[in-house]
């Protein structure tokens, strides 16, 4: 910020007038200087030229591709070890434990009784070939990454 003639000739006769009038034109100045940023992401610098940026949605953009894509992550997830256990890693946090069932009875007899019957139903072969009810929620839980195993 330079001083200008008329800010001399005020500091003169009223250097507490010249200091006012400072701070005004210092704070005039980083006020402009925020209007006048954005966001970097959308300056159009040497650094962002090349970049293609369509005005289209998602689902226009990979209407064409997606089944490449897809074909290609499922290739990854087959033969890629860090993609298969990035996989297993979101289905086992995602899951979880599962359905947890928790039996409240006042009669000890009754709620051993409900627990057996779940416990039947629960490991037999009606739900899964293998006979596991865990292992359904487990092949449901990918289909949220986009079929991916």
């Amino acid at each position: 910020m330079t001083e200008t003639f008329s800010d001399k000739i005020i500091g003169y006769f009223s250097p507490r007038t010249l200091v006012e009038r400072k701070k005004a034109r210092l704070l005039s100045e980083t006020l402009e200087g925020f209007s006048k940023r954005s966001y970097d992401g959308a300056s159009y610098s040497h650094r962002l030229k090349n970049w293609y940026t369509p005005r289209t949605s998602a689902n226009v953009e990979t209407k064409i591709s997606k089944f490449p894509l897809r074909d290609r992550a499922r290739d990854l997830v087959r033969n890629n070890p860090h993609a298969s256990r990035a996989i297993n890693v979101i289905v086992n946090n995602t899951v979880g434990a599962g359905i947890v069932p928790q039996i409240r009875c006042k009669n000890d007899q009754k709620r051993l009784k409900i627990e057996a019957l779940w416990s039947e139903w629960a490991n037999t072969a009606a739900i899964d070939q293998e006979g596991r009810h865990e292992r359904r929620r487990g092949r449901c839980a990918p289909s949220l990454l986009g079929s991916l195993s």
